[in-house]
């Protein structure tokens, strides 16, 4: 089946599994979950956990910029200021309890 397939994602000549950095491979996962998101014929709810913790803040508003248009996302991150953008709405958890 699929999941037994071996795919080669690269940056030029570069295997990105064993040659790219952090940020590259997580900037390919998020590439291709954004290209499938937008082949669905309804927008999904995106739930997306630390997706930006590796992107620097440049890719992270491009990011940002890249979702705002694609439905409902939900994002979480360990710190208010890695979001590059301020949210439509935002939780904030602190010693247990959501404020």
């Amino acid at each position: 089946g699929p999941h037994l397939d071996d795919v080669l994602i690269a940056s030029g000549d570069r295997d990105l599994r064993q040659y790219g950095s952090q940020g590259e491979q997580r900037l390919a996962v998020l590439s291709l979950l954004l290209a499938e998101a937008e082949l669905l014929p309804a927008r999904p709810l995106l739930l997306l956990d630390d997706v930006l913790s590796e992107l620097d803040p440049g890719r992270r508003q491009v990011f940002a910029e890249r979702i705002a248009g694609m439905g409902q996302t939900m994002i979480t991150a360990t710190h208010r200021s890695a979001l590059p953008m301020e949210p439509a709405r935002l939780v904030e958890v602190e010693a247990g309890s959501a404020r």
